[in-house]
């Protein structure tokens, strides 16, 4: 089921670069995702109604958030290539938590080794996970659909496959091994 996520994800992006990426495009996908997913809500016995007006507000400033993201994705495809700006998407969260920490003012929190650990931990993150007996086996092996999205913008797109590409993915594929051994 793991693996299958994963391709669908990839695909969805491989859909997009391909047929002239705009955020429209995205936007009509996520839409078509709420859609599908509001009636097993239902089902499920989700009561919208009981939801505070202060989730409310966050889930519509999240969609605000989620159109500049889609809209930010889009232009990456339109002007690169996807095995690139797909791993950078979906590496970004660590990258865009760090630099609104510093936006926000807490910066002065973070020292410059806490930074290096960051991103260090982020690498290293699917290798250590391969100690651990839990959910965090679904969080790593939901990157599979890195390697995924660079071999479709490789082999589907005809994009290049510089060294720094193939290193990272190769990187990357370790650590699914290690989580999977």
């Amino acid at each position: 089921m793991l693996c299958f996520s994963s391709v669908l994800h990839a695909s969805w992006n491989f859909i997009s670069k391909s047929n002239s990426p705009s955020a429209a495009f995205l936007l009509v996908a996520n839409t078509v995702d709420c859609v599908i997913l509001v009636p097993v809500a239902v089902v499920f016995g989700v009561e919208y109604a009981a939801f505070p007006s202060s989730v409310w507000m966050l889930i519509i400033i999240t969609g605000l958030f989620q159109t500049l993201y889609y809209a930010s994705l889009a232009g990456a495809y339109r002007s690169g290539d996807m095995s690139l700006g797909y791993p950078l998407a979906r590496s970004s969260p660590v990258i865009v938590v760090t630099v609104v920490t510093f936006i926000l003012g807490e910066g002065d929190t973070i020292s410059l080794q806490c930074v290096v650990g960051i991103y260090l931990t982020y690498t290293l993150v699917l290798i250590s996970m391969s100690w651990a007996k839990n959910v965090s086996y679904v969080v790593g092996f939901r990157q599979l659909s890195i390697p995924i999205g660079v071999m479709m913008g490789v082999f589907l797109l005809r994009e290049p496959l510089y060294r720094p590409k193939a290193f990272g993915v190769v990187i990357l594929l370790i650590g699914l091994v290690l989580i999977a051994v």
